[in-house]
């Protein structure tokens, strides 16, 4: 097999589909330009012209290089080698299409190293989807498992919002191998990926579990931390303001060969003005200025406690110390509340009495939680909460209520409680709430169940950045004990699947997952219905695997399964689209025969594919069925019948076709009719 058409094969989605048979409507395209010359042929009484000499299309530019480089890859070369070629390019899209020969040729398997340095390159390129590929090959055990390279995915994952999960993943695939465990570098990569969640108290609390437990981990890894790390941990319990955990992983700080290189204290709010003086001065010597923020929180501070002369001597000597204090900003606004603060310091009027305090009062939410936690009476269940969930109209007070519930002594929550609050938030779409949800239910938090999986998964299909978070919870299900999944969950995962069928190359792709699917399902016991054996029909038929998709067809009986209008136009597609014509038009005639009526694309297909094999007699009857049944063709389609019967000398016939299908098309508008016939005119000529 030459290098060229193996390059072509890989890089070009037009020349993938020249290998195949091309669409209908690409065909007929085709057809009409080749003979866009000659259509004087079977009316013109002039003999035919002897056709042009045919000249081979020259290489492009990116061929000529995949060929030299294909060629400087002697026989039995190595990973190495294919490394060194791989950084070699200055194109990525070349580096892919060599990457993917050399693991096409007998005798050669990438390895770890090939595999990172292919990833780099597309990342370094902004090649994001192509290295996301990649990297769930490496994940689905494509090459040997290796630290750095796991440490790459797993960054890049982390500078991904949308894979803030997959990176967690990653980690628990090396956490639990044997010889490629986690590292400093691992930690502190996901100690930075939760901190950077650390934007809203509720949400802290949340993220701070996972840290803890991050934390536990690392420890009984054995992975010594160092003050970046630690930092983090520390960083991590003070925003969830779990001071006293934050000063403990201080204190062993020196346990770890670890010295704290910055800490700060709030010492001008404990009133503690001599040592906040100090801190500042030093501050100042180490060439760095506070702000104008602090600088009055300690000068009004010296003022409330009745020190406002030592404020403005204290303002003085800043003055001279800090360079970088503005004259205008921090001097005269600094200035104007200390005179205001010492006029009421020195005044001989007596302080007026405070305002009196008055409660603030409560909104209508803060009520309506109290009413509902009144109402849930000790002792209370998980199928009273369930009930209290579905009567709060707010989704957000709903949430409350099930947070507060679970922090009751006594109680859990079970699979039921956490199905209806994600019901209740996706359906209010608060989807970033429900996904939280989510991620502790996979974690553990309750029990696992088939409806509750079946739902997360109908969740994940419903977003496109959670494809394949869905198959993770199918994993999940497929190797539990007590919940294995259903025909629903098969038919949500195909039907996921088929929406990535949109372009040729990339069917080849899924079609593998979709093959690996049915297997399991067969597995596992599952019986599959109509609707699941007809997405498999349709993902053979997409890639043009027809004999794959007939077979399957031939055992809808062995299930108990009658095919339908679908499954016979998945089929005449792909025969048509294959090149099979004769055999398309038998399963027409065989569905016809059962009754069933084609869609529009299905008899769209057939007329252009008979019509352009000459079976005219044919395609007119596919043509007037389809009007017998209210659909009509489109003007291409009409173009390709009419037009291929004038040029097999037919004309006569072409204008009285065009006739009849005028009467009998109602859909057919005047500014049709009129470019077909001035179309049949041009070609009569």
């Amino acid at each position: 097999m030459p290098p060229s058409f193996i390059h072509r094969l890989l890089i070009s989605t037009s020349t993938l589909r020249n290998t195949t048979h091309l669409s209908s409507l690409h065909l007929n395209l085709t057809f009409l330009s080749l003979h866009h010359h000659h259509r004087h042929r079977s009316l013109s009484s002039t003999p035919t012209p002897p056709p042009p000499p045919f000249h081979p299309r020259s290489k492009t530019q990116l061929e000529t290089q995949f060929e030299t480089w294909v060629q400087n890859l002697k026989p039995g070369f190595t990973p190495s080698d294919v490394e060194h070629t791989l950084w070699s390019q200055s194109d990525p899209d070349l580096a892919l299409d060599l990457f993917r020969w050399t693991a096409l040729q007998r005798g050669y398997t990438h390895t770890h190293a090939t595999y990172f340095t292919i990833i780099k390159i597309l990342v370094s390129n902004k090649r994001y989807g192509l290295a996301e590929t990649l990297i769930e090959e490496v994940l689905s055990g494509a090459c040997d498992i290796n630290i750095p390279l796991y440490n790459y995915i797993i960054k890049f994952c982390c500078d991904k919002r949308s894979l803030f999960n997959r990176a967690f993943d990653v980690y628990k695939k090396m956490y639990n191998s044997e010889n490629c465990k986690p590292n400093l570098q691992t930690y502190s990569m996901l100690f930075n990926l939760l901190l950077r969640r650390f934007n809203k108290l509720n949400v802290c609390y949340m993220y701070l579990q996972s840290a803890k437990s991050l934390s536990k981990q690392m420890k009984a890894a054995g992975v010594i931390p160092d003050t970046y790390v630690l930092n983090m941990i520390i960083k991590a319990y003070s925003k969830c303001l779990e001071v006293d955990e934050a000063i403990r992983v201080f204190r062993e700080m020196g346990l770890y060969g670890c010295e704290p290189n910055a800490y700060t204290y709030g010492l001008a709010l404990e009133r503690r003005f001599e040592d906040a003086i100090a801190v500042v001065f030093d501050m100042l010597g180490n060439l760095m200025g506070p702000d104008l923020l602090t600088y009055k929180t300690l000068l009004e501070g010296l003022c409330r406690e009745g020190k406002g002369n030592e404020a403005f001597e204290l303002l003085d000597e800043l003055r001279k110390r800090d360079r970088s204090m503005s004259e205008k900003i921090c001097v005269r606004y600094a200035a104007t509340i200390l005179n205001q603060f010492r006029h009421r310091s020195l005044s001989s009027t007596p302080t007026p009495p405070p305002p009196p305090f008055h409660p603030r009062s409560k909104t209508q939410l803060e009520t309506q939680f109290e009413t509902w936690v009144q109402n849930l009476k000790p002792g209370f269940t998980p199928s009273d909460v369930e009930h209290t969930l579905w009567s709060q109209s707010d989704p957000d007070l709903a949430l409350d209520l099930f947070r507060w519930t679970a922090l009751q002594r006594g109680y859990t929550h079970t699979h039921a409680t956490y199905f209806t609050i994600i019901k209740i938030l996706v359906s209010n779409k608060r989807y970033g709430l429900a996904e939280t949800l989510i991620e502790e239910v996979l974690s553990g938090a309750c029990d696992i169940n088939i409806p509750l999986y079946n739902y997360i998964i109908k969740f994940c299909c419903d977003k496109r950045s959670l494809f394949n978070r869905a198959f993770d919870v199918y994993k999940k299900m497929y190797n539990s004990e007590n919940c294995k999944p259903n025909l629903q969950t098969y038919s949500m995962l195909f039907n996921l699947l088929l929406r990535r069928f949109n372009k040729l190359n990339v069917c080849y792709m899924y079609l593998q997952s979709a093959k690996s699917l049915s297997k399991q399902m067969k597995a596992a016991g599952v019986i599959p219905d109509t609707y699941v054996l007809n997405m498999i029909i349709k993902a053979y038929s997409k890639c043009l695997e027809v004999d794959e998709a007939i077979r399957v067809f031939r055992e809808m009986g062995l299930y108990g399964c009658e095919p339908n209008a679908y499954t016979y136009g998945y089929i005449v597609k792909g025969l048509c689209e294959k090149g099979r014509v004769g055999q398309g038009f038998g399963f027409y005639e065989e569905m016809k025969g059962k009754g069933l009526v084609p869609s529009s694309s299905s008899y769209l297909i057939l007329i252009c594919s008979l019509a352009l094999e000459r079976r005219f007699e044919d395609a007119i009857a596919v043509v007037f069925d389809m009007l017998g049944n209210l659909m009509g063709p489109d003007l291409l389609t009409y173009k390709t019948l009419l037009e291929g019967l004038c040029r097999e000398g037919k004309g006569n016939e072409a204008f009285e076709l065009l006739d009849e299908l005028r009467k009998r098309d109602r859909s057919m508008s005047e500014k049709m009719y009129k470019a077909l016939l001035n179309e049949l005119h041009l070609l009569r000529r």
